[in-house]
């Protein structure tokens, strides 16, 4: 895991579960400044990045 700008994530490898359709999509998470920006197989690499070795994320479960 490295750390450079506060607030900036990247999740990649996940199981990606969106509560729209059955499947699960194999992609990463981008997350800036604290809000999800962008979610699918292309996203750009920035901030932390974790690994998340093909476990299942939920992105946004609990978003207000």
């Amino acid at each position: 895991m490295t750390t450079t700008t506060p607030g900036t994530l990247t999740i990649r490898n996940a199981l990606i579960f969106d509560g729209e359709t059955p499947n699960l999509l194999e992609g990463s998470i981008a997350v800036r400044e604290g809000r999800i920006t962008e979610v699918g197989r292309d996203v750009e690499e920035a901030g932390t990045i974790v690994d998340a070795d093909g476990r299942t994320v939920i992105p946004g479960l609990w978003a207000a």
